[in-house]
């Protein structure tokens, strides 16, 4: 039985038997990677917000505890969440809010700078916001989703399952971002 097991190829397993523990899986890594440097990277920026305004951390903190809190009962409320375990969710919001966000600075820098040497200074910093941010912003939110269908493709059941986890991308990104702006 278990020679038979063996043989069948990881694609015509049943749904929801792959694991997100993929070490075989480059995309596995990826995600792994980034999701550390990102740690590390935030980790720094509220260790030194801790120093320099130890107030407006905690408050931060509570603030955007408390709204992630209310967009994850939401989605219990709705019964979003039972078509993955948790590992799914926090991976996701791990993505959004570490591995995206740890990318998009250096890429919307770089694309102001464009914007400021091509058009110019005053061009950059009115629209050099509005121009980078959709650009880097939503393809790394996207990437992250896509790295984690390749990491655990039998997880994603239905294209409600996709869009769920993609919200949770976009949450973690968004309270991550916004508790840096308002540490910075």
């Amino acid at each position: 039985m278990n020679a038979v097991a063996a043989a069948q190829d990881p694609a015509d397993w049943p749904v929801g038997t792959d694991s997100f523990f993929q070490p075989r899986r480059a995309a596995f890594w990826i995600l792994a990677a980034f999701i550390v440097n990102g740690a590390f990277h935030t980790a720094h920026m509220l260790a030194l917000g801790l120093r320099v305004v130890p107030v407006t951390l905690w408050l931060g903190l509570l603030v955007w505890g408390g709204y992630t809190l209310v967009f994850v009962l939401a989605f219990r409320t709705l019964d979003l969440l039972e078509q993955h375990p948790p590992e799914a969710f926090m991976l996701a919001f791990a993505w959004g809010g570490l591995g995206a966000v740890y990318l998009c600075a250096p890429a919307n820098n770089a694309i102001r700078s464009l914007c400021a040497k091509l058009v110019s200074p005053e061009f950059a910093s009115v629209w050099g916001p509005a121009i980078a941010g959709p650009i880097t912003e939503e393809f790394l939110k996207i990437a992250g989703v896509i790295l984690l269908i390749l990491v655990a493709r039998n997880q994603f059941q239905t294209y409600l399952s996709v869009l769920i986890v993609g919200a949770m991308t976009g949450l973690g990104f968004q309270v991550i971002e916004n508790l840096t702006y308002t540490v910075n």
